[in-house]
């Protein structure tokens, strides 16, 4: 009878071992958003990381997290560092701009856990006072923990929520731009 029991436990091992192996090495999230506002307003929002608190979902969440920022907070090399007791810290560094299209960002998570992805922003003008902005990051699930913390944590439906709630966050500030109007894309 132990042997049976042993013998189960060991099939229904393989089986956990196999699933999570069978995760992807690869993920990405993306949301977008149409905007009332020109490329120009929306990429105002983004371009220099001293806005990002204005807007960022996590920053709302713990309105305690500590930032630093470097001396120059816009353009390719500008970094901002975050460290919070519910949200972690890590480390965000402009990679690539292209003005009033797009903002990639290296990030590095530190904790609760070391990770590192990529973020972009694009934004698709459609006409003079609007534009399509999208928000995805691009990350690997590299050995083991990694893809059994992708199996376990369901990354679209939590990083997607938190990337819904930042980009109503850039609508509303774009939207709301003083000089939105005024603006040519």
């Amino acid at each position: 009878m132990l042997k049976k029991i042993l013998l189960g436990l060991v099939v229904v091992l393989i089986i956990l071992v196999a699933v999570v192996m069978l995760q992807p090495d690869e993920y990405r999230v993306e949301r977008s958003i149409e905007i009332d506002a020109s490329a120009k307003t929306v990429y105002s929002q983004l371009a220099d990381l001293r806005q990002w608190p204005t807007w960022s979902p996590w920053a709302k969440k713990d309105p305690d997290m500590k930032m630093e920022f470097s001396d120059v907070t816009s353009g390719v090399g500008a970094y901002a560092a975050w460290d919070s007791a519910t949200e972690g810290k890590g480390r965000q560094t402009i990679a690539e701009v292209v003005e009033n299209r797009r903002l990639a960002i290296d990030l590095e998570f530190i904790v609760p856990f070391e990770a590192r992805a990529k973020t972009d922003f694009t934004i698709e003008p459609r006409g003079d006072q609007a534009a399509v902005l999208n928000w995805g990051m691009d990350g690997r699930n590299d050995g083991f923990v990694a893809k059994v913390f992708y199996l376990l944590m369901d990354f679209e439906a939590m990083i997607g929520a938190d990337y819904e709630t930042g980009l109503q966050a850039i609508k509303a500030l774009s939207e709301a731009a003083p000089n939105k109007m005024d603006d040519q894309p």
